[in-house]
């Protein structure tokens, strides 16, 4: 079951102050009917809004795409990765919301749920135009919807589609659209025939034409508890709060591993960790160039793509690769080398982003929960902005002796430091060696 539970407690939203535009029995541009897109677009048009993110001083825009007025009459829903930015460098950007009519007004940042890819901003002032109802239930496949938003740099335009059902990788789940949602859309609303708002465009695929995504409208009633009424959140209160949800991610994909019934695969007499989750099963390759004197196998495993937090950082994103490598002519003492060789080249750490911590590393011996001597090499560096968070790059290999070698490589980012040791334990309490039983792969 998701982190996040999908179901809307109708009782509750009843009782949240200021919420008269909600349900799907509201006022307003909920009803029976469904709309045509012409009909659809005059009436929604104007609660859709264009969301820039500016460079102080120099009046530049950094970032800029749709989100929608809901909820409450100042309030607007967009992308987290929107306006990251003005999240982590306030003092050189500002958000500005353009409704229509090219009527401006300044925002700032109340509300951010980064494992949904949600943010809610406040306007200075009500932006006196009508709040989009939400619906609290995912559309039925095969249903007719719309897509609103400011596509690259045109205005703000309509789409139709079909859903398609969802796409679930825990603890997210995201609404599959049969429609052109383009760049500079994300942010906007995905509206189902009788206009009310069923998800929030998020994402197009790259693999797939005119297949979009979105996070279905009944996070936004999670996030909207969030809120505290009594004072708009300081800097250090988002930045803590997107730490948080960082490290509750990185938690729940420990979980997912321990979730395995077969955690462990085989490499010839080598015993290695194996999928993460059950989503993303390990991938597995032999080489054999006529040019070497050895043979080697390769594993790599992943766990999906992590969480977004900032251009090229992710939280919760965890990988692994595997090589065995076998040779009935060489010595031990050249396959020692051999590994030494290999470990050394994979020793080449990512490029710190400009204003990023540099890697910091140690190496250590140490034995396995089996008793097995392991060689390590451990780096980590601070995730900019969010120093609690830090991206980890662990290697090691056995110190065994004859024709068989392994080298494991985990990589691990955005994660705090116990649930890094606890995903590098569980890889290590996975490695067993057995010589007797070594066969060339």
């Amino acid at each position: 079951m998701s982190i996040y539970s999908t179901h809307i407690n109708l009782m509750l939203l009843r009782k949240l102050a200021g919420i008269a535009i909600i349900l799907s029995l509201s006022r307003g541009v909920a009803n029976a009917a469904d709309l045509s897109a012409q009909s659809a677009f005059q009436k929604l048009r104007p609660s859709v809004v264009e969301v820039r993110v500016e460079v102080k001083g120099n009046l530049g825009t950094s970032a800029a795409a749709s989100g929608f007025v809901a909820l409450k009459p100042d309030l607007v829903v967009t992308n987290y990765h929107v306006i990251h930015e003005a999240l982590y460098e306030p003092a050189e950007h500002r958000i500005v919301v353009e409704l229509a009519g090219s009527r401006k007004l300044a925002a700032r940042i109340v509300a951010l749920d980064v494992i949904n890819d949600l943010a809610m901003l406040r306007l200075e002032k009500s932006a006196g135009v009508p709040m989009l109802p939400l619906r609290g239930t995912h559309p039925a496949e095969g249903e007719k919807g719309f897509s609103m938003g400011k596509p690259g740099g045109f205005e703000v335009g309509i789409v139709t589609g079909t859903f398609n059902g969802v796409t679930n990788d825990d603890p997210k789940t995201l609404l599959v659209f049969s429609g052109a949602i383009n760049r500079g859309m994300s942010g906007g609303p995905l509206l189902d025939a009788g206009g009310r708002v069923v998800g929030i465009n998020v994402a197009t695929s790259a693999r797939h034409q005119l297949v979009g995504m979105a996070v279905p409208a009944e996070y936004l009633i999670k996030l909207l508890k969030s809120l505290k009424p009594e004072k708009p959140p300081s800097q250090e209160e988002l930045l803590t709060e997107v730490t948080v949800q960082a490290i509750a991610f990185g938690r729940y994909q420990m979980k997912a591993m321990n979730k395995i019934s077969h955690p462990e695969r085989a490499l010839g007499p080598f015993s290695v960790h194996g999928d993460f989750n059950t989503e993303n099963p390990c991938r597995t390759e032999r080489s054999s160039p006529p040019s070497q004197p050895y043979t080697e196998v390769e594993q790599g495993c992943q766990a999906g793509v992590g969480v977004y937090l900032m251009p090229g950082r992710h939280a919760g994103r965890m990988q692994s690769e595997a090589v065995w490598m076998h040779s009935k002519s060489l010595s031990s003492l050249q396959m020692s080398s051999l590994l030494t060789r290999r470990i050394n080249s994979s020793r080449t750490l990512p490029e710190s982003r400009r204003g990023s911590a540099a890697w910091a590393c140690r190496q250590q011996r140490l034995k396995t929960p089996d008793g097995l001597p392991v060689q390590i090499y451990a780096c980590r560096r601070p995730v900019k902005h969010l120093p609690d968070l830090h991206d980890y790059k662990f290697r090691y290999a056995p110190l065994v002796s004859g024709p068989d070698a392994l080298m494991v490589s985990l990589e691990l980012t955005g994660m705090d430091r116990g649930s890094a040791q606890a995903v590098l334990g569980l890889s290590l309490a996975s490695l067993r060696w057995q010589p007797a039983e070594a066969k060339a792969p």
